[in-house]
C-alpha cells in the first residue's frame, strides 16, 4: 500500500517537473515579495537569472523601491488573500515592455495562514499588438468602404446586406434589405442569376459585369460592376463594386482607387503574395519578403526558382510546364524556400494564374509552415523527455514505496494535520498516463489535420488549467464539472473515434449542487481502463441524476479478455476524500451487464 508521505512526494515531485517545463511563467513570492522560485520560462520573459532573482524583492528589480500605482489593486488583493486575474504591462531587465496575462493568488499553509503568492503569467504581446493591428486595419477599412466614391453593395441570398451611400445616393434610396428584382432592370436579371450559379459552383474569381440599375425616380443607371466573394458576418457574401458609366470624369479615379485598394489587400494579407512572369518575380508582398528576407527591388526579377530548395525545384518546374500547356487550374504542393541568410523555410503553396497585360501571370500565395514544423518537432523532443522522466518517476516511487512501508507503523497515529495532507494529495491526483496518450494524438494531429490539432491542444489546456485551478478546492458546482468534463470528453472522442459514447442527462436544477473535483473523470478513466471497445461494440457511459439527487455513473460491461491488475486508486481516491469530508460515501456495483457508481449530490 503507497503511503500519504509515498503520494506528497510523487505529486511535489510532478508539480516540480510542471513548473519547470511549462511554457507559461510562474513565480512564486514570500510575504515580503521576495522572489523565492521563478521557473526558466520567467527567466526568459523577464531577462533576469534565476540567481539575480531569487532574494530580491519586485520592487527593487522592477519598480525602483516603489510599487506604481498600477500595481496596487494586484497587491491589495493578495494582501487580503484574493486572486487577482488580469492583463498587465511590464518590462524586462533591459527595459523592452511586455503584456502578460497574469493570475496572482496566496498560497495557504494549514493554518489558513498566507504564506506567499503565486504569479502565473503567459506572454501575450503578440496578440495585443496583433489585436491592435486589425482594429486599425478595420477602422481603415470601413472609412475607405464608406468614403469610396464607388458604390459598394454586399449581398447574400439575393438580399442587399449592406450597400454604402454612394451607391444609395445614385439610386435615390437605401437599398438594405431590397432584392436584385428591385434595383436591377428586368432585362438585365439573368446576368444577376448566371452570376450567382458561378459562385454556387465555387467559382471565387472576381466577375466584370455591367447593368442597368433603376434609380427611385425612374431613372436608368448604366453601371460597371465587379463582384468579388468576402467573410462578412461570418459567412460568405458577394461584394460588388459599382462604378457610375454615366459619369465618364470618374472613372480613371475609380479604377485607380480600386487598383489601391487591391494592393492594400495583398499587402496586408497574412499569407505571402508573389506574380512570377516566365519565372521572373513580378511583385511580392511585404509578407513574402520578410519570409525569404529579401527586399522587393531585390526579389524584382529575380529568377523564382532560385528562391526554391533545389531538391524541390523539380515540383516548380513541373508547374511551369503545365501552365506552357494551358493549364490554369489552382495547384497545391508544399514547396521549401531558401532564405537570404540560408535557412529553409517551409510553404503551403496555392499556384492561380490570371492575365495581366496581355501576358500570363502566376499568383502564388505562400502560407508560411516553418514555426508549425518547428512546434512539430520540439513537441515530440517533449514526448521523448516526458516519457523518460515518467520512467524515472516510476522508478522513485517505487523506492520511496519500499522504504515507506518499511516506517508504515508510524503512520499510526497521524493527526488531522497528515490527514488534510492526504487529502491534497488525492484532489490532485491525475493520471499521467492520460498526458502522454493525449501527447500521442496531438502529434499525429499536427501532421493530418492542423486545424483540429489547434482545437484539442486549446480543449487539453482546458483540462489541465481546470485541475490547476480547482486542485484547492473540496468541492465544486456541478456545473464547473460538466463544463471541464466537455473538454475531457472531447480529448476522448478524438482519442477513440466512434467506440466510445458518453450520453449526458443532467437538470439544469441540479447544476448548482456540489461534487468534489475530478470524481466523474476519474469514474470515465476507470470505465475505459477496464473494458474493451471498439466501432461495432462500443463503452457507452450515461451519466444522469436519479430520484434521489445521486449523481449515476453507468457504463455497460465489456471486460477486457486479459484482466489488467487493477490498484483500485481511482476508486479508493474517491471513497477517501468524501470519507475526509465526512459526505455520503459513494456505491460502486457490478452487475453481471454493467458497473454502477453513484455519488450522492450535496447542496
Amino acid at each position: 500500500m503507497i503511503s500519504a508521505t509515498n503520494f506528497d512526494q510523487k505529486e511535489l515531485n510532478k508539480l516540480r517537473l510542471v513548473f519547470e517545463q511549462t511554457p507559461g511563467a510562474i513565480f512564486i513570492l514570500d510575504r515580503e515579495f521576495r522572489f523565492e522560485f521563478v521557473n526558466p520560462s520567467f527567466e526568459r520573459l523577464s531577462g533576469y537569472s534565476k540567481e539575480e532573482l531569487i532574494g530580491k524583492t519586485v520592487k527593487e528589480l522592477f519598480y525602483n523601491e516603489e510599487i506604481q500605482e498600477s500595481r496596487r489593486e494586484v497587491v491589495e488583493a493578495m494582501v487580503k488573500g484574493e486572486k487577482w486575474q488580469g492583463e498587465l504591462l511590464t518590462h524586462n531587465k533591459i527595459g523592452t515592455t511586455y503584456w502578460a496575462n497574469t493570475i496572482a493568488a496566496p498560497y495557504k499553509n494549514e493554518a489558513g495562514l498566507v504564506e506567499g503568492y503565486i504569479m502565473i503569467q503567459q506572454d501575450i504581446t503578440d496578440r495585443k499588438e496583433t489585436e491592435s493591428a486589425l482594429r486599425e486595419s478595420e477602422a481603415k477599412y470601413k472609412t475607405l468602404v464608406e468614403n469610396s466614391q464607388d458604390g459598394i453593395i454586399i449581398v447574400r441570398d439575393n438580399i442587399v446586406l449592406y450597400a454604402n451611400d454612394t451607391v444609395c445616393k445614385l439610386l435615390g434610396r437605401n437599398l438594405k434589405g431590397l432584392s436584385a428584382e428591385d434595383i436591377i432592370h428586368p432585362q438585365d436579371i439573368y446576368k444577376v442569376a448566371a452570376i450567382g450559379v458561378r459562385r454556387r459552383n465555387k467559382d471565387l474569381t472576381t466577375i466584370n459585369e455591367s447593368f442597368r440599375m433603376l434609380a427611385l425616380n425612374g431613372e436608368i443607371k448604366e453601371c460597371d460592376t465587379t463582384s468579388t466573394i468576402i467573410q462578412f458576418g461570418g459567412e460568405w457574401a458577394s461584394f460588388f463594386t459599382i462604378h457610375d458609366l454615366t459619369e465618364n470624369k470618374k472613372i480613371q479615379l475609380e479604377l485607380k482607387e480600386s487598383e489601391e485598394k487591391y494592393k492594400t489587400l495583398i499587402e496586408n494579407s497574412q499569407d505571402g503574395i508573389f506574380a512570377i512572369v516566365e519565372d521572373k518575380v513580378l511583385f511580392a508582398n511585404a509578407t513574402f519578403c520578410n519570409m525569404v528576407g529579401y527586399t522587393a527591388a531585390e526579389l524584382y526579377n529575380k529568377s523564382a526558382v532560385s528562391l526554391v530548395l533545389p531538391d524541390d525545384r523539380a515540383k516548380g518546374l513541373a508547374i511551369s510546364e503545365l501552365r506552357k500547356q494551358g493549364n490554369h487550374e489552382t495547384m497545391n504542393d508544399i514547396f521549401r524556400f531558401v532564405a537570404k541568410d540560408g535557412s529553409i523555410k517551409e510553404g503551403d503553396v496555392f499556384s492561380s494564374v490570371l492575365e495581366l497585360n496581355g501576358q500570363i501571370v502566376s499568383y502564388i500565395t505562400v502560407h508560411d509552415m516553418t514555426e508549425l514544423k518547428r512546434a512539430e518537432s520540439e513537441l515530440k523532443v517533449a514526448k521523448t523527455e516526458l516519457e523518460k522522466l515518467n520512467s524515472q518517476l516510476e522508478k522513485r516511487v517505487k523506492d520511496s514505496s519500499k522504504r515507506l512501508t518499511e516506517a508504515r507503523t508510524q503512520l499510526i497515529n497521524l493527526q488531522k494535520e497528515n490527514l488534510q495532507s492526504q487529502f491534497d494529495v488525492l484532489k490532485q491526483q491525475v493520471n499521467p498516463h492520460f498526458l502522454f496518450n493525449s501527447l500521442n494524438v496531438l502529434t499525429s494531429l499536427i501532421k493530418l489535420e492542423p486545424d483540429l490539432a489547434e482545437k484539442f491542444s486549446e480543449q487539453l489546456s482546458k483540462v489541465y488549467r481546470y485541475v490547476l485551478e480547482n486542485k484547492d478546492n473540496e468541492l465544486v458546482d456541478l456545473n464547473t464539472e460538466l463544463n471541464f468534463l466537455d473538454a475531457y470528453i472531447f480529448l476522448l472522442n478524438i482519442r477513440f473515434v466512434g467506440k466510445l459514447t458518453v450520453n449526458l442527462s443532467i437538470p439544469e436544477a441540479n447544476r448548482n449542487d456540489k461534487i468534489i473535483p475530478l470524481a466523474m473523470q476519474l469514474l470515465i478513466e476507470n470505465a475505459i481502463k477496464h473494458n474493451i471497445m471498439s466501432k461495432m461494440n462500443p463503452l457507452v457511459i450515461d451519466i444522469f441524476i436519479d430520484t434521489t439527487n445521486c449523481l449515476n455513473i453507468i457504463n455497460n460491461l465489456q471486460e477486457r479478455p486479459s484482466q489488467i491488475v487493477s490498484t483500485g486508486v481511482g476508486l479508493k481516491n474517491i471513497l477517501n476524500r468524501y470519507k475526509l469530508l465526512e459526505l455520503p460515501t459513494p456505491t460502486f456495483e457490478k452487475t453481471k451487464n454493467q458497473f454502477i457508481a453513484k455519488i450522492q449530490l450535496t447542496k
